[in-house]
């Protein structure tokens, strides 16, 4: 259902996921290709199109890092990931939601921010814990052809993901995957950069 040689973006978001391989705070490249709930909810967030199922280019990563965000931000505020996306309640309402409760006038670009902090966070607790980019990847066996069924033949192609995951450090400001001092300031949580020893 959720294989990573048809959905090759989820592929790229498994392995940067800060809790391991979870379907649940990643994109799905089968709501990417055409128009549908999945596709409108990262209008919000800039202009989108319907991308293969494929593609791994920095159009896909860009959507797979945004609804990674947003659903790290459902998470935060303990939110119901399938009442907020397959109800369709978008990124627009979600803000006047949090300001009705909260009486904070909010933003959809400050929703992403709190989810990009706590993302950062945990990459950074990851880091000082032992991890590094050397993590960030997939088994062998999702870059070798599906050997039956209806993904016969099928495969993640190696090469395209190593450019994704690249891609996907330079989005988050993450060189070689840490978080870099500028980015952590950015997100206020510059308190965090002596914790991460790289050596």
């Amino acid at each position: 259902m959720h294989e990573p040689r048809l959905k090759q973006g989820m592929g790229v978001g498994y392995a940067m996921s800060p809790t391991g391989a979870d379907h649940c705070h990643n994109g799905h490249d089968t709501g990417y290709n055409s128009w549908g709930p999945v596709l409108e909810q990262p209008k919000a967030l800039g202009k989108v199109e319907p991308l293969p199922l494929n593609d791994l280019s920095p159009a896909k990563v860009r959507l797979i890092i945004n609804s990674s965000l947003w659903v790290h931000f459902l998470n935060c505020a303990v939110c119901c990931y399938f009442v907020m996306l397959y109800g369709q309640l978008g990124l627009e309402r979600l803000a006047q939601l949090v300001s009705a409760v909260t009486g904070w006038d909010t933003s959809i670009h400050e929703m992403m921010k709190i989810a990009e902090r706590a993302v950062n966070l945990a990459r950074a607790f990851n880091i000082r814990e032992g991890l590094s980019s050397r993590d960030d990847n997939m088994p062998h066996r999702f870059f070798t052809p599906q050997a039956s069924g209806p993904l016969q033949g099928v495969m993640l192609d190696q090469e395209a993901f190593q450019k994704a995951r690249e891609t996907y450090y330079d989005m988050m400001g993450w060189p070689d995957g840490v978080p870099s001092p500028a980015k952590l300031a950015e997100l206020g949580i510059e308190w965090v950069v002596p914790l991460l020893n790289t050596e």
